[in-house]
Parts: structure tokens; sequence; C-alpha cells
């Protein structure tokens, strides 16, 4: 007897738990009872429920970059064990965990419709969040005014207060994917959506996002100045994009939240400044190998009563040189993408791990989230030469206009 139809609809499961507990995963990224960012003992059910369900799916282990995760591991563990401080151990086994789940999750071979699910769900997700945070700021529900020259808006929920510095770490990769598809694809409607993400980190007050959202741009309209392969009218573009900036600026400018968006100047003498500037006393004690885990966060706070909040001083402090050295190797593999996907990467991992420069989160989800996102989105980007032919399998009119594009140009070739 043919048992090919249940081998079809247990396939069918398998992908639909597996979509289920990622969506669920995305969603309790932010909405999980803790007000900074989403730790093991916040996230743990969708976490084991993630984790479980990768075990169902197809796995693909061969890259460096399983490797380089596996060294992270490791080093993690030596320094923690070495070190002659009392760090709190539960931080290193949710790192370790965050380690473990990343190579099985992100191993998990997707269809091009599951990545596209995946990945549209993401973004629609945080277009959904700027959307509650422009009708939060006009109705003036979750502002949070600290003072005069510093005032933000938030999301509330269950009586919490989200950071917004967490939550604009979340939502920022979703501009990156509007604009680029909405340029390149000639589509309005997400370059609109782009603009109401734009406006909503604004609003936010996140400084760090606002430099990742300009640098982004930046690389964005430059691909698309240089770029011949995508037909549009970029003199039209250009004019439109220096209006919308003047009449935008118009707006916004003797506004409290510019003023201190724009207030760079004031990172000298900010307290983060002061916060990293104790925690790094923990590397220049163990330079090589690292203080251990968290040690840069037990470091800033013998001077200080905060955190390092800061992704990055945190592994620097807390593993080393050997520790940086591997994450900034990892970072630089996932530039190893056929070369008309480069800017579409480069501005994930722009949008994903900029933002963490001012928050913590190394040793959880808000890190690791992030990187099991931008890997599903590598794998894709080296398997196509054109990301945006993948985007659009499913969507005849966006499919359509841009093949029409492709078409046009290759036959004035």
């Amino acid at each position: 007897m043919n048992h090919s139809w249940l081998t079809i609809k247990r396939r069918t499961a398998n992908e639909t738990l597996f979509l289920v507990s990622i969506y669920l995963m995305i969603i309790m990224t932010v909405f999980n009872g803790n007000i900074y960012l989403a730790g093991l003992s916040f996230v743990w059910f969708p976490s084991f429920l993630l984790l479980g369900a990768s075990f169902f799916m197809k796995k693909h282990f061969q890259g460096k970059l399983n490797l380089l995760v596996v060294f992270l591991g490791i080093s993690a563990a030596l320094s923690t064990y070495l070190s002659k401080i009392e760090l709190n151990q539960s931080t290193f086994i949710n790192l370790e965990f965050c380690i473990l789940s990343y190579v099985i999750i992100s191993n998990v071979v997707l269809s091009d419709d599951t990545f596209n699910m995946i990945l549209k769900f993401y973004v629609n997700f945080g277009f959904l969040l700027c959307v509650v945070l422009i009708f939060n700021y006009i109705f003036s529900v979750g502002i949070q005014v600290f003072n005069a020259s510093n005032i933000r808006v938030t999301i509330q929920y269950f009586g919490i207060a989200k950071d917004v510095n967490y939550l604009s770490a979340f939502i920022l990769p979703t501009f990156a994917y509007h604009l680029y598809v909405g340029l390149f694809a000639r589509r309005r409607s997400l370059l609109m959506k782009a603009a109401i993400i734009f406006v909503a980190m604004f609003i936010a007050g996140s400084r760090a996002c606002f430099m990742a959202m300009m640098l982004t741009m930046s690389i964005i309209f430059i691909k698309m100045v240089f770029d011949s392969e995508h037909k549009m009218n970029k003199p039209l573009i250009i004019a439109a994009l220096i209006i919308g900036g003047i009449v935008l600026y118009v707006i916004v400018s003797k506004s409290a939240i510019f003023a201190r968006t724009m207030d760079f100047d004031n990172y000298t003498s900010n307290s983060r400044v002061t916060i990293w500037t104790y925690a790094m006393n923990g590397f220049f004690a163990k330079p090589v190998i690292g203080s251990g885990i968290e040690s840069g966060s037990y470091y800033s706070l013998l001077d200080t009563q905060w955190k390092t909040h800061n992704c990055f001083i945190d592994i620097l402090v807390g593993q080393g040189l050997i520790g940086a050295f591997i994450v900034l190797w990892i970072f630089w593999e996932h530039r190893k993408v056929n070369r008309g996907n480069g800017v579409f990467m480069a501005g994930f991992m722009i949008c994903f791990f900029v933002p963490l420069f001012f928050v913590n989160g190394y040793e959880c989800a808000t890190f690791w989230m992030p990187m099991i996102i931008c890997r599903y989105v590598y794998k894709k980007c080296r398997e196509t030469n054109d990301i945006l032919t993948l985007l659009y399998k499913q969507d005849n009119r966006g499919r359509r206009m841009y093949y029409e594009d492709r078409h046009s140009n290759n036959s004035s070739c």
C-alpha cells in the first residue's frame, strides 16, 4: 500500500508546528512580561517549543557558522570557569542554551514558501507595532517624559511599559525590508510602510536606531544610484526623497524628540560611556579569554547602578579578544552572499545588531533570535541570485512587475 499521503500529511504537520512556534517566539520576544530583554525565564515556553519543533524538521548542519558558534560556546565556558569573580551561573546556562538552540534551529532547511511566511510575519508584526506606537503618540498613550528634552513613546501591556530601546531594536529590521523591497520592486505601498516605520522609530526616541536607519538608507540609496539591474526613475525618486526630507525636517525640527535624537554630542558625557568605561576594567583584567559571562555588568555595577547596556561590551569583557574575534568572524561570514543580495543582507545586519550596541541581551533571545533570522536570510541570499525573485514567488503582481523590469533591462543590453 502506498503511504505517501501520510508522509505529506506528517511533513505538513511538522512545518505547521515549526511555524506556530517561531511565530510565538517572535511575538514573545517583545511581549514577555519583562520591561527589557527576552530572558529565558520569560520566554521558556516558546523557546522549548521552537527547539522541539526543530527536531522534526529536516536540517543541514554543514557550514563554518556552526563551528564558529560552537567555539563561541566553548570560549564562554572557559572564561566563566576560569573567572575569579562571583558570576550568575544561570546567565551562563541561558547563553549555552541559546547557542545550542541556534545551532539546531538555524540549520532547519526552509522551503522558499516557509521562509517567506516567517520573514513576512516578522516584518508585518513589526509594522503593526509601529502603527501602535504612532497611535500612542497621537493619543498620548505610553508617553514617557524623563525631562523636557527626553520624551519617548512606547507600548504598554498588562501594566508593563516596554523599554523603547529594546522595542526599537526588534522593530528596526522591518524598515530595511520595506525600504529595499519597496524601492527595487517598485512597490509604493511598501515605501509608504517604510516611511511609517521611520516616523515610529523617530518618535520612539532611540538614537541608536536612528543612526542605524541613516546607515541603512545610505547603503540602499547607493545601490539604487549605481545599480543598473533595476529599472526605475532615479532622478524622480531622489528629488522626492530630498523634498520629503526637507518637509519632514520643517515639521519636526522644533520638537523635543528631534532635539534629543540629534544631540549626538551628549554621547561624550552620556551615562552609557561612563558605564562602558567601568565595565572595561573587566576586559583589562583578562583581555585574552575574558572575565566570564556577564562580568561586564559585574564591573559596571561596582561603580554605577547600571548594567553595561551594550551586548558587544558584554562579549568583549566576558569572553575577551577570543570571543570578540569569533563574533566578528561570524558577522564577516554573512557577507558571503550572492553579489546582488549583498545590500539586502547588510541592511538586515545593520538594523538587527547596531541597536544592540546600546542594550543588554547577549545571553538571551534578544541577541540570538536576530542571529537565527539573519542566518535564514543569509542562506536564501546564497541560494538565489536576487532575493526579490524569492520574496515575490507568491506575489503575482510584484513578480510580474519585477520580471518585466529584468526582461526590459536584459533586452536593452
